[in-house]
This record gives C-alpha cells, structure tokens and sequence, in this order.
C-alpha cells in the first residue's frame, strides 16, 4: 500500500498501473471469478441484527437478502466485498489497492459519471478532504486524485470509504454493485446513495453484490448518519424469515427508543407486525380504527405519532403505539400520504378502517382538505372523531390557568427546566448533583444519620 501511494503522490502512473495490475491479476487467479451465489460454502456467517433492520423496504429486488455481520475498523467497505467475493475478509486491503488505484487512473472518467453531474452530488460522494480540494479549486480531476491518495492511508486506522468507492467498486470487481441507503431517514442525496451501479465496461456477471449502508453499535438518537458498511447475502425466504424474527426479538426495545427520535421509522413497521400480525394478517379481523397527532421531538423535529386501535375474532379491542415518524411539515396532505404509507407498510387495508381521530386542528380536523377528509375520500366508512385523550388534556390545561397556585407551580417549574436544559453547563452540573445525592443516600452513615 505504501509503494502506491508514493506512487501516486508522484504521479508515476504506470507505476501505479503496475501496482494494481500485478493485484488485480493474483486476486482474480485466487477467487477464480467465483460466482456469489457460492459463497455460503466459502465460510461461515454472523447475522446483523441491525444491520437487517435497516434494509430498505422501498427497494424492489428478486431475492431476499440477510445483513452479514462485517467487521468495523474503517477498512468495512472493503471487509464487506470480501465478505460477498470469497465469504471472509482476507481480501480487504488488496481491494482497497485496487479501489484507490481504479479512481486515480480513470478520475476522468467518474468526473462525468451519470450520478455525479451536478456539483453538489459529486461533493456529496467524496471525503471531507476531498471535497475541501473541490470546493477550493473546482477541479473534479485533482478532488478524485486526492480521494485517491487518501484511500492508500491506513495507518493508524484505515481512512473511511465514501459513495466515490462505491462507484468505483463495479470496475475493480467486475460486477454491478447495488448500494442500498435504509428509507426514510429524511436524507436528500438518498437517490444518489441508493441505487444499482455497473461497471464501465461489461461485466462478467450480472448479478450485483448487496452494500448497507449502515451503523457500528446502536441506531443514534438523532438523524440517521451511517458510519458502517455491510454485506447482504442472497438468501431464501426461510432463512430471511427466521432471522427477521430473531433480529424483532433481540433489538425491539432498541428500535422503541430509536424511533421516537424519528430514525429510520420504516422499519419500526416491521417489528411491530412480530406481534400485531397474527390479528392484523387475519382475514376475520375486519375493524380497525387509525389515531393520529403531531409533536415534537427534542431535535426540535415535528414527529407524526401513529396508533391503531383494532379488534380481534374474539370481539377484544386492543390499542397499539405503531411509532414516530418524521414529517418535513404539518400540513394535511403530507400528514394524510404519510399514515397511508405506515398502513402499506404495516399490510393494513385501509379499506378496513372505520374511524379516525385526531386533535381538533383544522390541518387535521377539516371537513373541505383536512387529514380526515382526506383519508375518507379514500374509505368513506372511516369516520372522523376528535381524540377524547386530546380533548381531556384540554380541559385538564384550562382547568389548571384558572387555579392560580397550580398555574404558578406549572410555570415555575418550566422555567427551572428551561433555565437548566438551555445551558450544557448547568444540565451537567445538576446531572452529577444528582449522581453524588444518591451516592450519599447508599452510604450506610447517610442512612443512619437519615432515619436520627
């Protein structure tokens, strides 16, 4: 690695083109073009429960695919080809060689690619160092070069990859690459991060290899940002199924407080139907009612909140919190296209619903383009009732302005919050105050002194 990276901050390019050829020609004798459909027998796999949560839904492809667990220490891009070419990570770092090398001697090339025509797309796909040489210079060529150059770095850690290696990877492989960005993240380049990519010239196989982007650890708090790549292997429905259910059973609690940050709320969808699905997939289960409000999140982000009040073959009604879901604003028609998306997600007819409430805003309310207005020109039978929780929240707050003590306290008390959560300083402060007050109450002295 480190003789083409000297040999491309000289720009010696035939050294370069040595380098990369002498790899490519040892990688492809020892993979012998296997064929990914093999690679089960090539070793054994790990699941990635998260990482198959993440698969977007929204994707239309003829297999089913199983997220494989792929290690993440900044070469995962690369782990995660090796992982699809020959079912271990021996072969990372050649890949990374290759990848660096394929960008440098063809950046022209990827300068005029079909995704990258608009300047914004193509700073989007570099690293930050990279674009930095773009955006001073405006110069595509020297941006790619530079990319390039920092790909050879891998000590102490191996730089991260980014959509430029991505792109890359078709002509370094000789196979379509699919990279796949999970849905519904509120992200604006997600067209350009996913979607199919081939190589240059025709490849020897048709079949792609499956990218994630995806997260080392837990699903973050706040918006999406992927900091991982994974291999989504080609499996049967079975194994797809069975894994799915292990991945609901393992992780919900996490998605729980994951979604109510508004990430990746799609997927929410698909651990609720572990344990609504047996009623809401069953033909005798004819009525169901949607309830549906807006809030919002402490990103300050407006969150649509989605529950769906049903009732079984044996006559039970049951309440269920489906989740959270971003909505860039609170108008009706946005609001109404997104509960129709949680019902085709969630494989609810809608032609099953009967009632709808809501608050009584007229975004929500209205009878002329309101949200459920809306939703019954889809299904007349759905009738429109303002929720009664709302309406005793309502006169809960009217109540409490009208008695002057509880009003004061109210008052007081959301002035302490704001006065602490406003400042980093004092929100850390009162954090370990309140850490070393029950120390104090654990220690045996203090509880001595306590009950004297």
């Amino acid at each position: 690695m480190d003789n083409l990276k000297n040999a491309i901050a000289s720009n010696n390019r035939q050294l370069i083109w040595q380098i990369s050829t002498n790899v490519a020609s040892s990688l492809r004798l020892t993979l012998q073009l296997r064929d990914i459909s093999t690679v089960e027998e090539a070793g054994s796999f790990s699941f990635d429960e998260l990482s198959q949560i993440l698969i977007p839904d929204d994707v239309v492809v003829d297999t089913s695919l199983i997220a494989i667990k792929t290690t993440g220490n900044g070469n995962c891009l690369y782990n995660a080809t090796s992982l699809g070419l020959a079912g271990n990570e021996t072969y990372a770092e050649n890949l990374r060689l290759l990848c660096a090398a394929e960008i440098f001697l063809n950046a022209q090339a990827y300068t005029s690619h079909e995704a990258l025509i608009t300047d914004d797309n193509f700073g989007m796909c570099l690293s930050a160092n990279a674009e930095r040489a773009f955006t001073t210079n405006q110069d595509r060529v020297k941006a790619l070069e530079c990319e390039a150059l920092n790909t050879c770095t891998i000590s102490p850690r191996p730089t991260w990859s980014n959509l430029i290696h991505l792109i890359a990877l078709p002509n370094v492989i000789h196979r379509p690459v699919y990279s796949m960005y999970p849905s519904n993240t509120g992200f604006p380049y997600r067209h350009v991060f996913n979607r199919l990519y081939t190589p240059f010239e025709e490849c020897n196989s048709a079949k792609p290899l499956y990218i994630l982007w995806s997260v080392d650890g837990a699903l973050p708090h706040e918006n999406f940002t992927p900091n991982h790549f994974v291999f989504l292997k080609e499996g049967s429905q079975n194994s797809q199924t069975e894994s799915h259910t292990a991945c609901t059973t393992d992780h919900e609690e996490t998605l729980t407080a994951s979604h109510k940050h508004g990430d990746n709320t799609r997927r929410k969808d698909k651990t609720r139907r572990s344990t609504i699905d047996d009623f809401l997939g069953n033909s005798t289960v004819q009525l169901l009612c949607h309830i549906g409000g807006e809030t919002t999140d402490i990103s300050n982000r407006q969150q649509l909140v989605v529950c769906l009040r049903w009732i079984d073959d044996h006559l039970q009604a049951h309440e269920d919190l489906i989740g959270l879901y971003k909505v860039d604003n609170t108008q009706a028609a946005t609001i109404a296209e997104s509960i129709k998306d949680v019902l085709v997600g969630l494989n609810v007819n809608i032609g099953n619903c009967r009632g709808q409430t809501y608050d009584g805003a007229s975004a929500m309310a209205g009878r002329k383009s309101g949200v459920q207005q809306r939703i019954k020109e889809i299904e007349p039978k759905a009738l429109y009732n303002h929720c009664h929780g709302h309406l005793l929240n309502l006169a809960c707050a009217d109540n409490i302005k009208k008695n002057e003590s509880l009003s004061s306290a109210m008052d007081t008390a959301y002035e302490i919050t704001k006065l602490v959560k406003k400042s980093p300083n004092r929100d850390t402060h009162l954090e370990k105050n309140c850490k070393d007050a029950a120390t104090d109450l654990d220690r045996p002295n203090s509880k001595k002194s306590m009950s004297n």
